[in-house]
């Protein structure tokens, strides 16, 4: 977490500094990423970045958590009763996340490089809080589609749900990074193709040569 002195700024300030920071995770990556440059692009002294937070970790956690939150907001937009099965709720869901990352491009980039840092010390608390936020979204769901007899009821709720939390990334990745799915219009089309692959499988129906 910052420090009080961060908290105490002037709302123009704290956001050169957090707009700096966003920057640089997004382009570099944690590793990579400078406080230096940090620090010129907000126009700070580098002795006030220690007074605001501990260290570059401190605040890429902060920069991480504070994307997630506002990821939950986009989805928390979201009026379940008006998904009528768990195919609709699953596009919906899938909607909205890509709504963020267009809407929030570098916030977007910065969660999903979080399975890249799997050899750091912070990797696990990061990932957890965004695994966690994600499964919370669809084990209840899947739960009250296995009641409803919307979907089979021998199925494993809880690797089911890791199975929907990670098409959700690749979902996003695939928007981020394939130039023809740089759009919500765009990506409307892979969002609906996945889930049915992921709702009927891939084995061939009955009737299909």
């Amino acid at each position: 977490m910052p420090t009080d002195t961060f908290f105490n700024l002037s709302k123009e300030k704290k956001n050169r500094v957090l707009k700096a920071a966003i920057n640089q995770f997004a382009n570099n990556g944690y590793s990579k990423a400078s406080v230096t440059q940090i620090v010129h692009d907000a126009n700070i002294a580098k002795g006030s970045f220690y007074q605001y937070f501990i260290d570059k970790k401190k605040l890429y956690k902060y920069i991480v958590n504070f994307a997630i939150n506002k990821k939950e907001e986009y989805i928390n937009d979201i009026d379940n009763g008006k998904s009528n099965d768990i195919y609709d709720f699953l596009i919906q869901i899938n909607i909205v996340m890509i709504k963020f990352a267009e809407d929030n491009i570098k916030l977007a980039k910065i969660i999903n490089d979080l399975p890249n840092m799997e050899n750091t010390d912070i990797y696990q608390e990061l990932e957890l809080n965004h695994k966690n936020f994600g499964l919370n979204l669809f084990i209840p769901r899947l739960k009250r589609a296995v009641h409803n007899k919307e979907i089979r009821s021998d199925i494993n709720i809880h690797y089911t749900a890791h199975l929907l939390y990670n098409s959700s990334i690749f979902i996003t990745n695939y928007f981020l990074e394939e130039k023809e799915c740089n759009s919500l219009e765009n990506a409307i089309p892979v969002i609906e193709n996945i889930i049915d692959l992921i709702i009927s499988g891939i084995k061939k129906n009955g009737g299909e040569n």
